[in-house]
């Protein structure tokens, strides 16, 4: 059997987007049935009320709300950064890049470390884990509040 070279390399990337997919689904699930059993497991971590969890490996996309908002996730590597509180830390960071589809204007880049929040625009955006070495970003969301009608 002869395969042409473009066949093979559409095959390979077929293949790779497909296993990217199985670990995300399973990377989230086992996320999602791990914190939503429990309320706190051994380190205090517990999700939020409406919090959803979202993975994504360098260079990847997040999409949140049906497109609403996009985060982009990149640029993960450990450096010295300061804290809310003003102290110095050092460890593994991550390039954020929010994309909000109804307000173009109010994209935003950011470097990001764990256990982070960012609240813009009614979103709550915590940084659950930065993986240096998976080069993944796990990311809390919460959409915000549906607007009432009356």
């Amino acid at each position: 059997m002869i395969v042409k070279k473009k066949e093979l390399i559409q095959f390979k990337q077929t293949l790779l987007l497909f296993t990217l997919t199985v670990v995300n689904i399973w990377l989230l699930a086992a996320c999602q049935s791990q914190w939503s059993n429990s309320k706190e497991d051994k380190e205090g971590f517990h999700l939020m009320k409406n919090e959803r969890l979202y993975a994504a490996q360098d260079t990847g996309q997040i999409i949140v709300e049906g497109d609403k908002l996009r985060v982009g996730v990149g640029n993960i590597w450990g450096e010295t950064y300061t804290l809310e509180n003003g102290e110095k830390s050092y460890g593994v960071r991550a390039g954020l890049w929010l994309f909000f589809k109804e307000n173009p204007d109010s994209d935003v880049h950011m470097r990001v470390h764990e256990g982070q929040t960012i609240e813009t625009k009614g979103y709550v955006i915590r940084i659950v884990e930065i993986n240096k070495n998976d080069s993944m970003v796990i990311v809390g969301v919460i959409p915000p509040p549906k607007k009432r009608t009356p």
